[in-house]
This record gives structure tokens, sequence and C-alpha cells, in this order.
């Protein structure tokens, strides 16, 4: 999801377009307060101060970790990141980051000597501002701050634009816009000052000296100061007539031929892609500076190029030639020959002493244009050939070339500087709409105009052309021409009666021409595809032989763009684009694309095979490898899921959609070590249900889905949803027969069971599985078996010494298979259990070497438990510093990956220290919350846990009422379960009394 922010003005957030809201004033705060520190980290205190104004209430520690909650939720999780000094935003505003990069512009060009650049880059970045910054959130004294920083950098780009005006002897239609900013800011001098010479340039000198008199008047009365030297300096030499005052001499228009297009009226956006080629004018080269604009069909290369074009006129005197060498148009590309006689009949050369060879020609182009500070505008290229005899010669001339070819023999050979364009941005794509349609229609339908722009892929040819069709329908809505674009055949709503070249079907069509039958191929399959983005592997599996060159012929011909990482070459295509593939695709495309999720499933399982983070057996599955050589083997199986997850669960879900229903579950299955121990739980279970719905409810792939959701929803603390799922899918394994399976179901579901006190039914569905597993040759699922045996014995009617002995047991099965996660895990419980036995400094030798398998596996979920284990280990200790440190690992661990058991775990141990540190209210404010969280796990042990430090809390605070009904609480439900802790509750409560 990209996630966009704007602060110059009231804040604004979009995300993939689309506007959200966020409508409580705290959490607009808090969000604003984010975005204000740049980036840097801010610890729950500070944020306590800033929001309440250094006074806040005893619950804001609590209110401010559920405003983040929801904000993560309502942006992502890895938006807002926690660290060890508090939380950041890792997404800057868009507008304020590109005013303060433009600022930078203006001031390096002015101080450089380039008032036209100057001004126009001023004018740019005053653009973006639509009121003061941060409007509706300035109450904050540390937002304020920011929002003064930048108003006060807005001042100074307009001191320097109006410097560079004056600068250009431009005074006469400065004199309103300075009167306006001095009535605004009367005490910036050099305001006033830059009026009182405008005002003398333009012969009213009578105005001038009122303005110099105003000022000093003011200074002298409100402040009790005398102007600043510079503006009395001025004064005096408007006094005295100095000729230095005079107005320069305004740069005279270009003499030579202007051949440009017309310049779009509308055209909106680019800011960072005409800075870019602002740079490259800069260049200085002993030939021709060369910029190539790539970019597929419909991306606005050209109205990009003319644009820029027409605003940098003044520095190409000599002339600007246009020429179309129609590329991609319906008929014969211009050659060479054909190109330059038309550039040196425009430069003036009569026809006839055009020679007609191309390599007299060329020599007579350089040498005529060798010595003149031109621009060529080379539109709609074809190729390298076609293009470098049209290279001028002479160290002033710019050449601009617009192609969708990358041209990669111009950089090479030619020094050229290629740009990659993309699609609009948001902002941009809103703006457009604004221009065409008005801005009354498309601020009454926000929503609707974002989701325009994403049917239109945020291509402006397809967004101009979608506006168009708005515009001559004023009585339909936005959002049913949105509707029905998305509905129907979304390629033919973009285009426009009486004009079928313009049609965006049509331009894509000219791309095609010239691939070769490979590489059609290869773009047809791509189109099939769930996901616009992947690897260079997953095109192999698509053409069934080496794709390398495939893929490089549809770069070059800017169908697709591609990139290298670290994981290899991956390679990205537009979503229209895609559509368009896929409208050319044919029944041999289908089998193909079959083929390549069954190579998807292999690498999958391959990855899998090497995780060392396992809580399901592989799947023993005879799927045969469909590719020559040796099965893939990743090298980081953590990242290779990482990378390719949101393709598996696409590909899953089309794979369904299509009939393929056993490819489907496979997939899915197969990623299941990798989604329960990583921050994907959530889309893993969406896709998962998708799947789930249109099997066999009794078969192997149900069980297997069943087997995941039932898992997920235990290790994040919701035994209830999961216990049906697990008894469902260990019965639909006992059916398939597959033991090793349904023995894993069997463990977790007696997990599930020990967290809702059913004590029988969790030994008995443990015991159960470590009878079909317990075997000659161990496998880790026993080790598991025996490890859910031990917390089994040590949480319901406990004994320390079986759970000890289980344990070990536990250990011996992990260390013989190799399964590090499951041995620290283990590790881990011992120390519980050392703990249960008041051997303390054991206890935390346990945690401490399972802490550091856990950091050498990488296992988030196992770190959390761990984390919390030391900070209870060192609370019991008395060890409160060394104990917070831990806690609050665990707890950012926890909320990360969405951990409620470890949540609440961290939340209560830091109240347990808050506690011992007399810190009453802090102690509250934790166990209430950890309290909170437990009651939506449904786990009555948990519950029990959080609620008597409660009840401890409440006494000491005075609340006995609210004292003992906590306390009653924790000893029903200790009761319940058989835990001996409810006598202990009982004669609490008795002293209490």
């Amino acid at each position: 999801m990209l996630i966009e922010f704007s602060v110059l003005g009231p804040l604004t957030l979009n995300a993939d377009t689309t506007p959200i809201s966020v409508p409580a004033l705290m959490q607009r705060r808090l969000l604003a307060l984010f975005l204000s520190q740049g980036g840097s980290p801010l610890s729950i205190d500070v944020i306590a101060d800033a929001l309440w104004d250094n006074d806040p209430p005893r619950t804001a520690r609590k209110t401010l970790l559920i405003y983040i909650h929801r904000l993560r939720r309502l942006l992502g999780e890895d938006i807002i990141s926690l660290g060890t000094s508090g939380y950041r935003m890792r997404i800057l505003p868009a507008d304020s980051q590109t005013f303060i990069e433009l600022a930078a512009e203006v001031v390096s060009a002015q101080q450089g000597g380039d008032p036209v650049r100057a001004y126009a880059v001023a004018e740019r970045a005053l653009a973006l501002w639509r009121g003061p910054a941060y409007a509706d959130t300035r109450d904050v004294a540390m937002i304020e701050a920011e929002a003064v920083r930048l108003e006060e950098l807005k001042l100074t780009v307009f001191e320097e634009q109006m410097q560079a005006g004056l600068d250009l002897g431009r005074h006469a239609e400065l004199v309103g816009l300075l009167t306006t900013a001095v009535a605004e800011n009367p005490y910036r001098e050099r305001l006033s000052g830059q009026l009182l010479l405008a005002l003398y340039r333009g012969g009213r000198q009578v105005e001038a000296w009122e303005v110099y008199r105003q000022t000093s008047r003011r200074l002298a009365e409100e402040l009790g100061v005398d102007p600043t030297p510079e503006l009395q300096r001025l004064w005096q030499q408007v006094l005295r007539a100095d000729p230095a005052l005079a107005a320069p001499q305004q740069k005279s228009q270009p003499t030579g031929p202007n051949l440009l297009p017309r310049d779009i009226p509308d055209f909106t956006g680019r800011e960072q892609d005409l800075s870019w080629l602002n740079e490259v004018a800069k260049v200085p080269a002993a030939t021709a500076v060369i910029s190539t604009i790539a970019g597929i069909a419909g991306m606005g290369k050209t109205a990009l190029a003319v644009h820029w074009a027409h605003r940098n006129i003044d520095l190409y005197p000599d002339g600007q030639l246009y020429l179309n060498l129609r590329g991609y148009s319906p008929g014969t590309p211009v050659s060479s020959l054909e190109a330059l006689g038309q550039l040196l009949r425009s430069v003036g050369l009569p026809h006839d002493v055009v020679p007609q060879r191309e390599d007299e020609a060329a020599a007579l182009y350089r040498s005529t244009l060798a010595g003149k500070r031109m621009l060529i505008l080379l539109d709609n290229a074809s190729s390298v050939d076609q293009v470098r005899p049209l290279l001028p010669g002479g160290a002033d001339n710019m050449v601009l070339i617009t192609s969708r070819d990358r041209l990669g023999g111009l950089i090479a050979r030619d020094g050229s500087r290629r740009l990659d364009i993309g699609g609009l941005s948001p902002g941009e794509a809103r703006r457009l709409l604004v221009q065409i349609l008005g801005a009354a229609r498309v601020d009454a339908e926000p929503e609707a105009a974002a989701e325009l722009a994403r049917a239109c892929g945020h291509l402006p040819l397809a967004l101009r052309i979608a506006a168009a069709n708005l515009a001559d329908r004023p009585h339909q809505s936005i959002a049913e021409f949105s509707k029905s674009l998305l509905g129907s055949d979304r390629l033919g709503g973009l285009e426009v009666d009486g004009d079928p070249h313009s049609a965006v079907r049509a331009v894509f069509a000219l791309s095609l021409r010239d691939l070769d039958a490979e590489s059609a191929t290869l773009f047809r399959r791509i189109g099939l595809l769930p996901v616009a983005d992947a690897g260079a592997w997953v095109a192999q599996a698509l053409l069934g032989v080496a794709a390398d060159r495939a893929l490089a012929s549809l770069a070059e011909a800017s169908l697709i763009t591609t990139r290298e990482t670290g994981d290899g070459l991956r390679y990205h295509v537009h979503d229209l684009m895609q559509l368009y593939a896929r409208e050319q695709a044919a029944e041999p495309d289908l089998a193909a694309l079959r083929g390549a999720y069954e190579t998807l499933l292999w690498h999958t399982i391959a990855a899998d095979e090497r995780l060392t983070v396992r809580s399901f057996p592989s799947p023993q599955w005879p799927v045969r490898w469909p590719e020559p050589g040796p099965r893939p083997e990743p090298a980081d199986p953590s990242r290779w899921f990482s990378t390719e997850r949101t393709f598996l669960i696409r590909a899953a879900q089309d794979a369904a959609d299509r009939g393929w229903a056993g490819l489907a579950w496979r997939i899915l299955a197969t990623m299941m070590n990798f989604a329960t121990h990583e921050r994907y739980t959530q889309e893993w279970t969406r896709a998962a249900e998708y799947v789930y719905a249109g099997l066999d409810a009794r078969g192997e792939g149900a069980a297997a889905l069943l087997l995941g959701l039932g898992t997920m929803q235990q290790s994040r603390g919701n035994p209830l949803p999961a216990r049906p799922l697990l008894r469902q899918a260990r019965l639909n394994f006992v059916q398939c027969g597959d033991t090793r399976r349904a023995a894993t179901a069997a463990i977790h579901l007696s997990m599930v069971y020990r967290r809702l006190g059913r004590a029988r039914l969790a030994e008995a569905s443990v015991n159960w599985a470590i009878s079909h597993l317990d075997s000659a040759e161990p496998v880790a699922q026993l080790g598991r078996a025996y490890l859910a045996l031990g917390n089994l014995r040590l949480e319901i009617d406990p004994d320390p010494e079986a759970a000890v002995t289980a344990f070990g047991k536990a250990l011996t099965v992990m260390r013989a298979t190799g399964d590090r996660s499951g041995e620290a895990n283990v590790l881990a419980c011992l120390g519980q259990a050392r703990r249960a036995q008041g051997r303390l400094a054991e206890m935390i030798v346990h945690f401490e070497h399972a802490a550091t398998i856990m950091a050498e596996v990488n296992d988030p979920v196992g770190l959390c438990m761990i984390e919390g284990g030391l900070a209870r280990a060192r609370l019991t200790a008395g060890e409160l510093e060394l104990a917070r440190v831990h806690a609050e690992r665990a707890l950012g661990w926890a909320q990360n990956s969405h951990n409620l058991q470890g949540m609440k775990e961290a939340l209560t141990v830091l109240g347990g220290i808050a506690l011992d540190e007399g810190n009453l209210a802090g102690a509250l404010d934790r166990l209430q919350e950890a309290v909170s969280v437990a009651r939506r796990m449904a786990a009555p042990a948990s519950l029990a846990h959080s609620l008597f430090p409660l009840a401890k809390t409440h006494a000491a605070l005075g609340d006995l009422n609210a004292a003992r009904a906590a306390a009653q609480e924790a000893q029903t439900l200790y009761s319940s379960i058989n835990r001996p802790e409810h006598a202990e509750i009982a004669a609490w409560l008795e002293q209490l009394s």
C-alpha cells in the first residue's frame, strides 16, 4: 500500500490514491506530530507531554498505545515503527519534502546567477501550498514549531523569487505581489526593500518614499530600532538616483526557429522529472547533452518533453527544433536521412544544398549547429540507429529524445542520460482531473476521483481520455463512470469517440508491432499472472526456456521495466498494459500458466524445507519437479518467502478461480511455516479462507488449511475460534490416513484446551499425538508433543517435576532432529519450570540460552515469548531495570506481530515492575491494559494472571471495592481450571477484609 501524506495546508493522506479519513482529533494530532518530526523517534512520555501540553492525564500512556495501534491498523504495521528510543514515522510528507528540495534549488539557482531558473522553480515550490502548514493541528507546540519553520522557508523562497524577478527586469509585475507580502509581513525588511526598488524602477518614486517612511516609523514606534543597514543603503541610493539601481535589460526573445508543438495548457505535476531535466541541461559536455525519456505508451513522455522545452525557451535563443520520428505510429518510421533533411531545412538551408547521403547530411548538420545554442526535440524515436545521426555538434545544444525503446546504446556510447517516467502521483492525478473537470466536480467526489485515477492506472493518457469522456457527460457522476469502467471493458472505455488513434488499446498495440515471437509469447503470458511484479524465474517458468533475452526485448520496448535486486532480476508491468496483454492470451498460454504455478509450488516446497523455524511437517506430496536441472535451493528461505509472498497468495487465489484447487491449497499449505512465524498471518488467513470455500470440507486440502487457520488463531491468543478449526483438521487428516499431520493438529488442539482450562481434553489430545508419533525414528512433531505435555503439567494442576521430565524428552527430540527453534522453545519452558521450583539461577540460564538460539534463527514469535519470560524471571529475581528492558522488547515484538498473549504477558510484567517501584498510577495503567487484552483471548489462566496483580494495585491505591472485585474474578477463574493460586487469593481476600 502506497501512503502519501500532505501537510502544506490541512493534513491529508492517501493510500494507493484513495483518500483516508482520520476524523478523531487526537489521532490526527498524533499523526501530525509524527510527521512533523522528520522521522525522529518519540518516546511515549514526549508524545504525551506534546499532545496534552505538558499535563497528560493518568491514562495517557494507555490512550496513546490505543491511538498508535489504530494508526498502524489504518496505515500499515510498518509505517510507525518502535525502536529503543521510541516510535517513529517511516514515511515523510510528500509535499513538504518536495518543497524543501525545490527551495534548495531556488537558492542554488539564484546564488549561481540563474534568475530564470530560480523564478520558475520558486513558482513550482510555492504552488505546493494549499494553506498554512499543518493548518488543522497547530495547537500542538511541537507541530506549530515545524509549521513555523516551513512557513519561514516559504517566505525565503518568495523573497528569492522576487529578487530573481527584479534581476530579470520584471519589476512592474512584482509590485502587486510585494505590496500584499509587505502588508502580511510588516517586519520583513527584505520584502520592504524589494517593494521599494520595484516602485523606484517603475518610476513611482513618491510611493517608494512612502514605503521607506512607513517601514522606518513602524520599526521605531513598535520595536524601537532603525532599519537595517542594507535597507538604509538602498534608500540612500534611491535618493541620489544611483545608476546601479537601474533595471536590467530584459532578455531579448529568441530569434531562431521555434517549431515546438503547442504546450498542453493543463499540464500537471511531474515536478521531480522537470527538475531532473533542469539538472541535465546544466551539465557541460564536449558533445551535446542528451536526455532520453523512456516509458510505456500513454505515460506522457511527449507532453513532458514539450512542456519542459516551452519553459526553457530562453535558454536556447538560436532556436527550438521538433521532429516526430514516427517510431511507434501508424505507417513507416522516418529514416535518418529524411530526418536530417527536415532538420537542415528547419535551420534555413535550401532544399538543393541538403546532401542525399546520410553521412554527408549528418556532417553538414553537425557543422551547422556547432557554436549555436539550440534545443532539438526528437519525438517518438524507434531505435538508436535512427537517432544517432541526428545528434548535433557543439557543447551548448540540448537534445530531448522520447521513445518507448530504452535506447541503451545512446547511454553506452553517446553520454545520454535516461529518465524512466512512471504514472502520476495521487495528488498529480487529482490536479489533472481538476484542470479538465473543474474543482467543484472533483471536490464533490474525492474518493470517486481517486478510484478513477486508480482505474486508469495513473496513466496520463488514460486519465485524460476518461476525463474527456466525463466532461462530455456533465450529468454522470464520477463514481458511476468509474464503476462502469471497472465493470466491463476497461480498455474499451478508455477511448474518445471520433479519435480511434488516441485510444489506449490502439496506442499499446503499436508497441507490439516489432516484437519477435518468443517475446510476444512471454508478453501474453505475463498478462495472465495475478501480479504485476515478479522475478525472472517466473518468466522462465512461463516460457519453459531461459527468458533473459525475451525480458530484455520487452524492457527495450518499454512494455515492462526491469531492475536488479539482491534476489536477482525482477520485472514490473503497468496494470493497463497487463490488461492488454491478457486480452491477447490464447489456450496454450493457459497451459503455460498452470505449469508456472506448478514450478512455483516446487520453489515453495524447497524454501519451506530450509526454514529454521517450523511448526508443521514438510509436505510429502508426489509432485514432480517440472524443470530440467537440480531443484532450487534458496540461500535465505525467509527472504525468498518475504519477496514472493504476494505472488504466492495471489497465485493460490487465481488457481482456485481457474478450477485448479489442488494447486491452490498446496501452495498455501506449503507457506504455513513461514506465515505462522512472520508478520503475514492476516493476508495468509484471508487467502486460506477464500480457497477453503471452494474445497471439499472433508478432504485433505480442507484439513491442511484448517490446520493453518486454527494454529494461527491459537498462536495469537485466540483459543475459542481455533478450537473447531483444529478439531475438524484432525478428523480430516485421520480420514485421509495422514497420521503425522493429524498428530500436529492434536498438539495444537491440546494447547487450545490448555488455554481454555480444559485439562482432561488437553491431556487426551496430547497423549493421542504422542501415541501416534512415538517411534524408533523421532520427528520434530514428537518433540512438540512432549513440549505441550510439559506445559500442561506446569500450568494445570501444576507438577513442576513432571513438567521437567516432559521437557527433557522434548529437548532430546529437538536436538536429535536439529530443530533449533523447537530447542529454544523447550529451554524457555524449562526456565518456567525452574521458576516454579524456586531455582531462579537455573531459570535465567535457560532463558538466556533460549534467547541466543532464537536470535540465531530469527523467530519473532519465539523471541517475543522468550523476552517476556526473561522479563518475568528478572522481575522474580528483583532485577527491575533488566526486567523492564526485556518487557519493553517483548511488547514491541508482540505489537508488531499482533500476538495478544505476548502483549498481555509484557504488560503484566511492566505493571508488576511499576508496582514494585511504588509507581501505582503506572502499574494501574499497564495492568488495566493487560486485563483488557486478556479478555479478548478468552483464556482463563491468562486473564487470572493479570487480574491478581491488578487487585493488589487497586488495594495499594485504597480502592478496596475494585481490589476485591478483581481478586474474586481471578479466584473464580483459577478454581474453574483447578489451579492452586485460588487458595492464595482466598487468603489475600481474607486479609483484605
